[in-house]
């Protein structure tokens, strides 16, 4: 999966997602630090990427940032959990999902569940 990883999730992140075989790219890695979220969007969308962030309050509004014909997005919700487990949780979730189940939807991640709209 190809995938835009936002500033607010751990730098290691991308790579962590990298050696489990994801085409990942953090925001951080591309000079990008401080985009506004519109840009985070568009520059997901320009390079065919999924938006993977843990802005809940904008990213995880449909109609700021509507799915529909974007490779996806994919907000995580785990604001009491340590680094480790959010990473492990957001590999496990990245890889029971495919291209076509993320594509042009919103995937809400938390520590017990999984909710998608599209």
């Amino acid at each position: 999966m190809r995938i835009l990883v936002d500033e607010n999730l751990p730098r290691s992140l991308a790579h962590r997602l990298r050696r489990a075989g994801h085409d990942a790219l953090d925001l951080r890695e591309l000079g990008r630090t401080g985009a506004s979220d519109a840009e985070v969007f568009a520059l997901a969308n320009a390079d065919d990427r999924v938006v993977l962030s843990g802005n809940h309050r904008h990213f995880a509004n449909v109609l700021l940032f509507p799915p529909a014909g974007s490779r996806g997005i994919v907000v995580v919700r785990m604001p009491k959990c340590t680094i480790q487990a959010v990473m492990a949780r957001i590999e496990s979730v990245l890889a029971a999902l495919s291209d076509a189940h993320v594509r042009g939807s919103l995937i809400i991640v938390d520590p017990i569940r999984i909710r998608r709209r599209s």
